[in-house]
């Protein structure tokens, strides 16, 4: 990756996770050979995970920081199945809301390590059985689709899973790497330039109140025989 991509992006990681996540030392490693600058310090929430970035556009004063509207929290994965039962669902979505108001964001992500096996292993299992991962608590597949629909529908947070420690690296660079390009990609949607390459002439300018979308599709029409 692009060390200028990553430019005015800073990663912000709770000491929680670093002390407690497998592979952390990693991750951390490959941020440094990303040039991504990394702090780590104690977050208002416990394994948290967010970003901040500096503005590209010399128009806005100073190139001011701010931070990005999402936050990742790990979760493990017993801590995470007692919770999305029925009875504590409501305390489990509780949980992510405050999270979100703690660290001001309207999106989240719950990082669950060993969960994209573990819910594997639920999708051959009838309604009625249960699987359980440990002796306090046990679940079965209605609920489990039903608290990942809750969080997604209701909450904005949807669940990611790791199993090795090259997934973990890959996971919170992909997501830093989006923050990166956002600013980019929100500047280039003011403006899109459609163009039918079968006509040279053709190049219609579309805005984002959809004007200019009539004369795009005259010169596609145009573009076809006996039309």
């Amino acid at each position: 990756m692009s060390e200028r991509l990553f430019c005015g992006v800073k990663v912000w990681i709770d000491k929680h996770f670093i002390q407690g996540t497998k592979g952390a030392g990693e991750l951390l490693t490959n941020l440094e050979k990303s040039s991504i600058q990394t702090i780590i310090e104690q977050l208002p929430v416990k394994n948290g995970i967010f970003w901040t970035r500096k503005s590209s556009n010399s128009k806005e004063p100073c190139h001011q920081e701010t931070q990005h509207d999402h936050l990742i929290v790990k979760i493990d994965l017993d801590n995470f199945i007692e919770k999305v039962s029925s009875e504590k669902l409501c305390d489990l979505i509780s949980f992510v809301k405050w999270s979100k108001q703690s660290a001001q964001v309207t999106q989240m992500t719950l990082v669950v390590p060993g969960f994209k096996s573990f819910q594997k292993s639920v999708k051959n299992v009838e309604t009625q059985e249960f699987v359980k991962p440990s002796k306090k608590s046990k679940i079965n597949k209605w609920q489990l689709n039903n608290a990942l629909l809750s969080l997604e529908l209701v909450e904005n947070c949807c669940i990611r899973s790791y199993d090795s420690s090259d997934e973990l690296k890959d996971l919170i660079l992909s997501y830093t790497k989006s923050v990166a390009e956002y600013l980019s990609k929100i500047g280039g949607a003011d403006n899109l330039m459609f163009c039918d390459k079968s006509i040279e002439k053709s190049q219609a300018k579309v805005s984002k109140d959809g004007q200019g979308l009539i004369n795009l599709w005259k010169d596609i029409l145009e573009s076809f025989p006996l039309v």
